[in-house]
This record gives structure tokens, C-alpha cells and sequence, in this order.
């Protein structure tokens, strides 16, 4: 009986540790934006027009400012797994056309924003908003190019299998993500910032720009959101589960990954060593 109870327990914690591994401060951290986010909406709503804006604004350029950096720090992370070329799937093209949409708010309000100080001088406001959107345009692309570097991202060796590169600021990105999809919800709309930009577009250029990027931005968040929990999910997983319909060539070697190349044809089996070696064996059948 004791025997039994030890494997099942073992069983849990491996269960654990291949869904969960790796993630636990990118959640905690993760959790920690969206209670402050929350905290910040209903503050938002119980100041008047001025301390409001300047609540929504300090709380936007934060996220997107510890976004920026766990952006860029986890597409180094994830240099380190191997990278398979693959034609771009319908994920690739709708996250890149909301990505456009969210690039095109951004720069509209940067350009009008940009406009303002220009003419009557900088104020924390304009500051702020000006901030905000230059590293908030900024992170929209980086996390692009790592949403369509990730989902071509596989786990080779036994070393890249336990340590999981990159896993926790993936779980930080996909909480802030669906944070910035809930405060951008709730809060863009009833800001007293479009005077700024109806001054510069007029009434009608600035309806029909708000109108179109501002329902791609959000959901831009939102699928940026799952597509990054996709490869949280299967960028980490062993090699062998991972289903390929085309020839792989091995490029790695025990101290580097490399880009994997396929042509259509055979498929492969793979077994990792503790090592850090691997041994490519092909066969006719695929594994899933």
C-alpha cells in the first residue's frame, strides 16, 4: 500500500511539474498586475475627469512597460530552443492584422500627442500619454515576432525539458494580455483625452480611426493572449509528442540549437539523452 501511495504521489508531482513547471512567478507577478489593474479601474471611476486620466495613464504605461521587458526578455529565452520553419497558419495572420489595427491607434495617438507639445508645451498628461503609446506601439510588435517565433519554438534536449526557457514570462505576458483586454474594455471610451486628438483629425477622421483600431486592438490582446498560452502549452513539451508531417535535418549539436529545416516527406522519432545529446531515428509512421 505504501508503495502505491508513493507512485501516485510521484505521479502528481510529475503532473505538476509538466503543467505547471516553471510558471510560478510569472503567475504570481501576473496576478499582482491584474488585482492592480482592477484596483485601478475602480479608482478610475470614483475620481473626477483629471485625477482619473492620470490614474488610467500611469497604470497603462506600467503594464505595457513591464510587458516591453518581459517581451524582449523572453524572446531570448526562447532563442535558446530549437526553431522548426513552418507556413504561416491562420493564427500568424490574425494576430499580425489586430496587431495593425492596435499599431494604427498607437500612432495616431503619438502623432496627435506629438502635435500638442509641440504647440503648447509638455504637461504630465501629455507626457504620460505620449509615453504610454510609444512603448504600448512597441511591445504590440516585439510580441508579434514572438508569437510567431513560439509557435514554431520545440524542446530538443532533456536540460531544455526541465528548465523551460522563457515559461514564466510567457505566464506573465498571457495574464497581462487579457488584463490590458479588460482595463482597454472598460476605460478607453470614457477618457477626456479625444478633445486632443478631434483637434488635430477633426471629428470625423478621428470616429472612423478609434472606430477601426480600437476593436482590433482589443482583440489583439485577446488573441495575443491565447495564442502565447499555445506555446506555453506545446512549446515545452517532449519533442516525441509533438506531431510533424515533414522530413526533419538535425542541426544542433550538444551545445547549440539550431534552426530545424523539413521538406515534406518522412517522419521523425526523436530520443532525448540527460546528456543533452539527441538521436534522430525516422520512420514511415507519424507520433503524435
Amino acid at each position: 500500500m505504501a508503495a502505491i501511495d508513493r507512485e501516485g504521489s510521484t505521479e502528481k508531482e510529475d503532473f505538476h511539474r509538466s503543467t505547471f513547471g516553471k510558471s510560478h512567478v510569472g503567475l504570481f507577478f501576473g496576478i499582482l498586475v491584474f488585482a492592480g489593474a482592477i484596483v485601478s479601474v475602480v479608482m478610475f471611476h470614483f475620481h473626477d475627469a483629471g485625477e482619473s486620466n492620470l490614474i488610467f495613464l500611469v497604470t497603462d504605461l506600467t503594464i505595457h512597460g513591464m510587458m516591453l521587458i518581459a517581451t524582449i526578455y523572453d524572446l531570448v529565452m526562447m532563442g535558446k530552443l530549437a526553431f522548426i520553419e513552418k507556413p504561416a497558419s491562420v493564427d500568424d495572420v490574425l494576430v499580425l492584422v489586430a496587431m495593425g489595427g492596435a499599431f494604427m491607434y498607437e500612432a495616431s495617438v503619438v502623432m496627435a500627442t506629438s502635435y500638442h507639445i509641440s504647440w503648447s508645451g509638455a504637461t504630465l498628461e501629455l507626457s504620460l500619454l505620449l509615453s504610454g503609446s510609444l512603448v504600448a506601439g512597441s511591445q504590440a510588435i516585439i510580441q508579434v515576432i514572438l508569437v510567431f517565433s513560439g509557435l514554431r519554438r520545440v524542446s530538443l534536449t532533456a536540460e531544455q525539458l526541465h528548465k523551460m526557457p522563457g515559461r514564466g514570462s510567457l505566464t506573465f505576458l498571457i495574464l497581462s494580455n487579457v488584463t490590458l483586454w479588460v482595463t482597454r474594455t472598460t476605460q478607453v471610451k470614457t477618457l477626456d483625452l479625444d478633445d486632443l486628438a478631434r483637434d488635430v483629425y477633426g471629428d470625423l477622421v478621428w470616429l472612423m480611426i478609434i472606430n477601426i483600431s480600437l476593436p482590433l486592438l482589443l482583440f489583439y490582446r485577446f488573441h495575443a493572449s491565447v495564442c502565447l498560452a499555445d506555446v506555453w502549452s506545446m512549446a515545452y513539451k517532449p519533442v516525441q509528442t509533438r506531431k510533424f508531417s515533414k522530413h526533419i535535418q538535425k542541426t544542433q549539436t550538444e551545445s547549440e540549437v539550431g534552426v530545424v529545416d523539413f521538406d515534406l516527406g518522412a517522419n521523425m522519432d526523436v530520443d532525448v539523452k540527460p546528456t543533452g545529446e539527441t538521436n534522430w531515428a525516422f520512420e514511415d509512421a507519424v507520433h503524435l
